[in-house]
């Protein structure tokens, strides 16, 4: 597969993603303490954005690879989200999604979504606290493996 073939694929899917977590979001902006259905919810629209930042670190924006090991332990964190209140989280997610859609609004333009990599660090911090998380730091191999386990890649 060609590199330009791969990158249009990467941007297709990201676009697929983004729609699938904006419709996500939208449908918890009203959750607070999410009952089940919602904590389900909640959950797929965490991975999905831990997926798509996940996908941006491995095809080269090598800036977003601290943002995708903080929204690893964020989607770790929601499996227990009818514990605590999600609106501020939805909220931001929904913020980042607005934020790079902009980007990906066509193919060109995501070569230069890398300007956003810090705004979007700052807003994932911001979560970190609703999600109970005081330091995200990822030291190990075994670490990542942990956390990938979960989706049952090791």
């Amino acid at each position: 597969m060609s590199a330009n073939l791969f990158f249009e694929y990467f941007h297709e899917e990201s676009r697929q993603l983004l729609a699938e977590i904006g419709t996500l979001a939208a449908g918890l902006r009203m959750a607070d303490m999410p009952n089940e259905k919602e904590a389900v919810e909640f959950e797929q629209c965490i991975q999905k954005l831990h997926r798509l930042i996940g996908g941006m670190a491995s095809i080269g924006f090598d800036m977003y690879a601290p943002v995708s090991h903080k929204t690893s332990i964020m989607a770790l964190r929601c499996t227990d989200s009818m514990g605590y209140s999600i609106k501020n989280i939805v909220a931001t997610v929904f913020i980042i999604v607005t934020d790079l859609s902009m980007y990906f609004s066509s193919i060109n333009k995501v070569k230069d979504v890398e300007v956003l990599a810090p705004i979007i660090e700052k807003r994932i911090d911001s979560c970190m606290a609703d999600f109970q998380v005081k330091k995200v730091t990822i030291n190990s191999q075994s670490e990542i493996d942990d956390i990938m386990k979960m989706f049952g890649k090791v």
